[in-house]
């Protein structure tokens, strides 16, 4: 892949816009690519994948198991601003807190 010079370049262009934002001809060009060099498909990854210890794929069928972990950002407001935070907190977005109306809500 690293020798691919349109591979590099779809792979530039989806990091900058986004998948969604991939015309149909640039998503089956990036596909073909990823054939081309054994690549498989998400699904065919799963299915190839599935130790049978789990039940999440049926029929090729995705399922979601129930959650067991809740993370709430509550707010955007932190001492620190790190270039790599996940959510760009700082010191300067104090007013965009979670009202306590909507974390009840969560929980």
């Amino acid at each position: 892949m690293e020798s691919d010079v349109e591979f590099q370049e779809l792979t530039k262009k989806i990091a900058r816009i986004g998948a969604d934002g991939m015309t149909k001809e640039e998503r089956s060009k990036r596909r073909r690519a990823l054939d081309e060099l054994g690549v498989p498909n998400f699904m065919q990854f799963v299915v190839e994948n599935d130790d049978g210890t789990t039940s999440s794929v049926d029929n090729k069928q995705l399922y979601r198991s129930s959650p067991t972990i809740l993370q709430l950002n509550i707010g955007l407001y932190c001492n620190q601003a790190c270039n790599h935070c996940h959510v760009e907190s700082s010191p300067l977005r104090k007013e965009e807190t979670m009202s306590p109306q909507i974390a009840a809500r969560c929980l």
